[in-house]
């Protein structure tokens, strides 16, 4: 029977209404509370005269009076649902920004920091193989195709203190201390080249030590230099970087080598020291690590605080943390690409946790038995037991267990209802897609609200 597309729209007619008003309403309203973005049909206004006064509203009131969300002249707030339900009831949300989920403004001394120089300020480092997901068409350009990472994310500490050490001392009569830091090579023998400002990494490390009680044991002088002889190394772990001495010694090593210099040009007049990134070699962190975060991106968390292991007043789950950073009207978190793959890590941690704690439940025998016992049971080739920890990684997407279990409820569906005599993709056609483009430009914009 042949389809009549004007009957489709007489039928449907406040179906595709409905999808035309949401796809003309992005998430661009701001909840005064949690400072996250909703779509407008998720937000409310709420009086503040209707809020019952307590310790916690009249914190809150006088927070946003202070940051200029809540004004005299304004008497309603936008809230959204989570918020208000809180609030109406004299209490602040688990999202509320005042449960320790505060955002401090980055000084300008680590804005202006590069990537290298980024890198030699941080007490830890987080690692993780990406790769670039083909199309199916594969007409895609390389820079615009779906990355993933691979194997396993660590975290690795970084030897500061000797990293310090490494680098050249600064002149007081000089302005400027200016070096070339070569990358580690990748597998197709490429080089990526950076020009490092020394006094940006010392200014950096200053302010660091003024803000962030973590970085207390840097020893930062009134001048702004970095007193190298009063340190000493907190770890054995060898320095990142090493300087490159004479021109026929970076000749021989680099002779089979691609170098991509970063950098517009070399500052006139001296001739700028060469230095080497190496390997990191030291031993990963626990991912359990209170301190993981906190050490890892001091350039999105730059008081040294408000982590996913903050002590918090109203209990947070670490999916409300996780989606709270990602939704916040500052898109300092969301740009940082190695941030977004260590809340995924974060979240694949928590789904295969909480997978072993359900097979450990719902498996006879297992409800008390302790690891020793477990392993005994494995070694005997227990059949129960193999059969359920094969499906722990279901939950996980991506992995084959999770294909598996996807196939087995197409199967189903087709035992149930039939072999399917067509199908239907809805795609959003997002490259064309004007209104999603400006969106995703304000939502990402380099300049915070």
């Amino acid at each position: 029977t042949p389809v009549n597309e004007c009957d489709i729209y007489i039928g449907w007619m406040e179906e595709i209404g409905r999808f035309e008003l949401s796809k003309s309403q992005l998430c661009n309203s701001v909840c005064v509370s949690c400072e996250c973005l909703f779509y407008k049909f998720q937000v409310s206004n709420l009086d503040i005269d209707t809020i019952p006064e307590t310790n916690q509203t009249l914190e809150f009131i006088a927070y946003g009076t202070t940051n200029g969300t809540i004004s005299p002249n304004t008497p309603r707030i936008v809230l959204c649902a989570l918020c208000r339900k809180a609030l109406r009831a004299g209490k602040i949300s688990s999202r509320c920004v005042l449960n320790g989920l505060f955002v401090d403004p980055v000084p300008d001394e680590i804005l202006a920091l590069n990537i290298y120089e980024s890198m030699l300020i941080q007490k830890a480092k987080s690692f993780a193989t990406v790769i670039r997901l083909n199309t199916v068409s594969g007409k895609q350009p390389h820079h615009s195709l779906v990355k993933a990472v691979k194997g396993h994310f660590v975290y690795l500490p970084l030897p500061l203190m000797r990293n310090i050490q490494t680098l050249p001392d600064i002149d007081t009569d000089e302005n400027e201390l200016y070096i070339l830091l070569n990358g580690v090579p990748t597998k197709n023998k490429t080089i990526w080249q950076h020009l490092v400002n020394v006094n940006n990494i010392q200014d950096a490390l200053q302010a660091l030590k003024r803000i962030n009680p973590l970085y207390s044991d840097v020893n930062v002088g009134v001048a702004g230099n970095i007193n190298v002889n009063d340190i000493t190394p907190s770890s054995d772990i060898p320095a990142i970087i090493e300087r490159i001495d004479g021109t026929q010694a970076q000749e021989n090593i680099y002779q089979h080598f691609t170098i991509h210099p970063l950098h517009a040009g070399h500052p006139s007049g001296d001739s700028i020291d060469l230095y080497q990134m190496k390997t990191v070699t030291s031993r990963p962190m626990s991912h359990r690590n209170h301190q993981t975060d906190l050490l890892c991106f001091p350039h999105l968390l730059p008081s040294g605080k408000f982590g996913k292991f903050h002590v918090r007043e109203v209990y947070l789950s670490e999916a409300e943390y996780r989606k709270s950073r990602l939704l916040s009207k500052h898109p300092r978190f969301r740009r940082d690409q190695q941030y977004l793959f260590h809340l995924l890590y974060d979240s694949d941690l928590k789904a295969l946790s909480s997978s072993v704690g359900h097979c450990l439940k719902t498996t006879s025998g297992l409800q008390r038995v302790s690891v020793f016992d477990l392993l005994q049971r494995l070694s005997t080739n227990d059949t129960e037991v193999e059969y359920n920890l094969s499906n722990i990684l279901a939950s996980i997407r991506g992995t084959k267990e999770y294909w598996q279990r996807c196939q087995g409820e197409v199967s189903t569906m087709m035992r149930e209802f039939g072999p399917p005599t067509w199908f239907v993709t809805f795609s959003c056609a997002e490259y064309s897609w004007d209104e999603l483009l400006q969106f995703l430009l304000w939502a990402n914009r380099s300049v915070e609200i």
